[in-house]
This record gives structure tokens, sequence and C-alpha cells, in this order.
């Protein structure tokens, strides 16, 4: 069974995709959340409520802090939570969305991991900053794959998934059929837990072993650059989740994402500021920590809420997904 530290470590490294192109973001009860008006997957708070406990002044924060942003806010708890957390954050208008499995394994050798046989033409391999145009259509690949039917991504945001694809600690796979991009995913890893996100196949070229070999090339990026556990997020059941259970990763603790949709600016309806005892920042330590962020301590004793949260909508928003 994982431990609270060990969910506490995957929920950092969750974040570190939001820090990175991030406008803004606000140090929380021990943890971030992030905003930006360029893109919905950046607009997030996860981790809480597992190694600090969060109070009802920093729920209120919170809804601050994301008042005015032009897309959905969202806020991550993973299934270890105070049932009281997920109580007040519906009081404050974040009601359940969704239902993300996390799945992990460490990263012995093991024998689920015989070679991806690819089909003829198609490499994977690392994607690196100073690709640029390769960058921009694999951006726009992974931005379509994750955006709901009934949108469109707009330029923007496909620019700001451009960036963090070359950001300097970004570990980004491509999957190329010549020099076309058909596929790619994500690597981020911190304190030895690897991070594999982010992760889509065009259409045309699905179920031809290019999501399992883009598995396996993060997954021995991550054992070089000595991180000693994996894990990734899916809808639970779907593609995704069948794919990385064939490679041994298995269930480590289930995620519920709710949502709020900010009122939206106008001249009578300026952005909010977090209260002036929040501090704003919007760069990030050299440590690559948050600030400590110190608050009360919320009413009742921890206690584990259950995973069964009924049926959550497993599409409809546009957060990078695994």
């Amino acid at each position: 069974m994982f431990t609270i530290e060990q969910i506490a470590a995957c929920e950092r490294v969750r974040m570190l995709r939001a820090r990175r192109p991030a406008e803004q973001f606000m140090p929380i009860a021990g943890v971030l959340a992030c905003r930006s008006s360029a893109a919905p997957w950046l607009n997030v708070a996860a981790g809480l409520d597992l190694l600090q406990p969060v109070s009802a002044e920093d729920v209120l924060a919170l809804k601050e802090f994301f008042s005015g942003c032009p897309f959905d806010a969202r806020v991550e708890l993973a299934d270890r939570v105070r049932p009281w957390l997920l109580g007040e954050l519906s009081r404050a208008g974040f009601l359940p969305r969704q239902c993300v499995a996390v799945l992990a394994r460490p990263l012995e050798v093991s024998s689920h991991e015989a070679p991806a046989a690819l089909p003829g033409g198609i490499t994977i391999r690392r994607l690196y900053a100073q690709e640029l145009h390769l960058a921009g259509q694999l951006a726009a690949l992974l931005t379509n794959a994750f955006t709901p039917p009934d949108a469109q991504p707009t330029p923007r945001e496909i620019a700001v998934n451009t960036a963090a694809l070359c950001h300097p600690e970004s570990h980004a796979y491509i999957a190329l059929d010549g020099d076309v991009p058909v596929g790619g995913g994500l690597l981020d890893i911190a304190d030895g837990v690897a991070s594999l996100w982010g992760a889509a196949v065009s259409p045309a070229y699905r179920c031809r072993g290019i999501q399992r070999g883009l598995f396996l090339a993060r997954m021995d990026a991550a054992r070089q650059a000595g991180a000693t556990m994996a894990y990734t997020e899916t809808a639970p059941g779907g593609p995704t989740h069948r794919n990385a259970a064939r490679l041994g990763f298995t269930l480590a603790y289930n995620r519920i994402v709710l949502s709020w949709k900010p009122r939206s600016e106008s001249p009578d309806h300026p952005p909010a500021r977090p209260p002036a005892s929040v501090p704003l920042t919007t760069a990030w330590d050299q440590s690559g920590s948050p600030p400590s962020a110190a608050g009360p301590s919320p009413p009742a004793s921890g206690v584990r809420m259950s995973s069964a949260m009924g049926p959550f909508q497993t599409r409809g928003q546009s957060a990078a997904p695994s």
C-alpha cells in the first residue's frame, strides 16, 4: 500500500508540469496552486492535505487566487485526504468532475518489458529543446488529443505547450514516422520519482505498439537519471490503464478532480487577488521546492476518504493527460 509520503512525492512531481509554464503560482498549505490565462491545464492545485493540513482559510485563499481566470480551475485530491476537505471545497463551488487512477511500479527491469515491436519506419527518441519545428508539431498533436471534441485549441495554448516541451527541464519523447510526428509523451523526475504523462498517439497509428514504446523509452530514461519508482495517470479502465498494467503498473491511489468556473473578467468584476497575507509568486526557488505557507489547522482529524466516489466524467477538460 502506498504511504502518504509516497503519494505526496508523486503529487509534487505532478505539479512540476504546471509550475514551469504557469504565469503565477501561490504557495498554499505546503504545496502550490498555479494559474495561467493561456492554457486550461495550468490552472490547478494538487497534493493538498497530505503532509500539511488545509484550513478553511486556505480554501478561501485558493478560490480568490483562481478568481478571474478564463478557464475552469481544478483541485486534484488524492483519496487519502480528509472528507472534511472535500466538503469544504464543495461548499466553495469546487465540484467533483473526474476520477483519475494513479498507477505505479518500481523501476527495476522486469519480465514485463519486452521491447516494443514498432511498425516499419517508426522511431521513438528524445525531443530536444532546439527542435522547435518538431516541438510545435508535437504540441499541436498532443493538445488536440486532449481537447474536448466540442472545442478547438487556441494558437496561444499550442504555443504555451510548445514552450513546455522545449523547457530545459522537460524530458519529451517523440514517435516519428520518417520525419512526421505521430505520437509523444513527457517525463518529469524529482526525488527519485518519475512521472510518465502527456502521452498520445495519432488515431491512424494507434494499436501498433507505439504507446508501449513511449512507455519503455521514458522508463529507461528515468532509470538512467536515477529514479527508482515510476507512475502514470489515466482514466480508470481505459486503454492507457490496460497498457500500463501490461508493463507491471498497479493502482497506487485514486485522484479526484474537482473544478470550479471562476466569474468572467469584466469592468465590474476585475480579477481577484489573493489576500495580502498570502504571497503571490512568479518564480520558483533554486531548489525546486515551493516556499512554505503555514496556515491554521482545520477541524477534524485525518481519516481516509473512500475511493468509491461514484461515476465521474472522464473527458471534457484540457488537462495534459497520460
